[in-house]
């Protein structure tokens, strides 16, 4: 299997707008966001998150590297409970092993 960023896809492609960026990328998140820079950049897509929990019994701890990526992006983090409630988590450093939403604003947090 061939793999690419997608900055790279962009790139040769010529895609001139990405909305939406889902990822369920189990524990390379860091790396899959690594390879998007311009595209988070350039298109400020609202970012959709499966975090992966690599015990499936402890509650995640996002590394501080993929934080830091996010907000110097400018994205705001959430966290999207079972009941639809978006939930604010720009200031913890621990999140319950549940999907997270990432976005630039409230407004676009709930476009999926």
């Amino acid at each position: 299997m061939h793999l690419d960023t997608l900055d790279n896809i962009v790139a040769r492609e010529g895609i001139q707008q990405i909305d939406v960026i889902k990822t369920d990328i189990e524990g390379a998140e860091l790396k899959g966001l690594r390879g998007a820079l311009f595209a988070l950049a350039h298109f400020r897509p609202t970012l959709l998150l499966e975090l992966f929990n690599k015990t499936l019994e402890a509650p995640i701890l996002i590394d501080s590297q993929l934080l830091d990526l996010l907000i110097g992006c400018g994205y705001k983090l959430y966290s999207l409970e079972d009941s639809g409630v978006l939930l604010s988590l720009v200031f913890k450093a621990h999140y319950p092993g549940q999907n997270m939403c990432h976005s630039l604003n409230t407004e676009n947090g709930l476009a999926v």
